[in-house]
């Protein structure tokens, strides 16, 4: 199912790329009326961040912990207007998701105490996106609509502790787990845009498909996959040259 997912998204980008670059070609034949402009941009945003671990087995379905974090990001990209009401960017975005509790561990120490420590799990996130635009309000210094798109990302993950023994844990235990980073990220929000140069915007990132560990016991046959989906909700500006 994942790789259909991908196959989709994959073909949806590529042909999104063709009608955006065809587009672009014959930008000289459009007459573009709208309020907003055409053009190379630049953007930042920040935001919560919903961590969303599920995690399963081959014989039993696990809980799925949600624990809040930050997000912050960058973009650049371009974005064509083919009508007043209707356009297309595509872009490159970065994100850091800010770390959370991944798994905990029970520690003996040497008084004999044993206790549980947790490790963390920080999350780097790079995506190609494509979104299409729609403006309700168009005039000339101000524009207002809404964006859905997708993007193709890979998340680079790392797990780690403050404890020195616990970190010394976890590294050895990575060794152990299979990663993949390949995700596939919804964009939904709602944008305003003033004088032209000026892009707000409140969107959310919703994973389709999320990025995850796999480990198989080796005693027991029992493999387990766990998922990370970082759900974001975000505020950002664009400057559009």
């Amino acid at each position: 199912m994942n790789k259909f997912l991908s196959l989709v998204v994959i073909s949806s980008l590529f042909m999104s790329s063709i009608a955006f670059a065809d587009g672009i070609d014959s930008a000289d034949n459009i007459k573009n009326t709208s309020g907003e402009k055409s053009g190379l941009f630049i953007g930042a945003h920040g935001g919560v961040t919903l961590f969303g671990l599920s995690g399963y087995d081959t014989t039993q379905d696990g809980v799925k912990p949600i624990e809040t974090s930050f997000n912050i990001g960058l973009k650049v990209g371009y974005q064509q207007f083919f009508m007043p009401l209707f356009g297309m960017r595509t872009y490159l975005g970065y994100d850091f998701y800010g770390s959370r509790n991944f798994l905990a561990l029970q520690m003996m120490y040497q008084q004999g105490i044993v206790k549980w420590e947790f490790a963390e799990v920080s999350f780097h996130n790079v995506t190609f996106n494509a979104d299409m635009l729609f403006n309700f309000i168009n005039n000339d210094n101000f524009t207002f609509g809404v964006y859905i798109g997708l993007g193709l990302g890979y998340g680079i993950s790392s797990l780690y502790s403050d404890n020195p023994a616990v970190d010394k844990g976890v590294k050895q235990l990575e060794k152990s787990l299979n990663y993949s980073g390949f995700n596939i990220p919804i964009n939904v929000g709602v944008t305003a845009t003033f004088a032209k140069h000026h892009k707000v915007e409140l969107g959310t990132k919703i994973q389709a498909l999320g990025a995850n560990y796999t480990y198989t016991n080796p005693n027991t046959n029992i493999t387990t996959i766990t998922s990370i989906n970082p759900y974001v909700i975000n505020i950002g500006y664009s400057h559009i040259f």
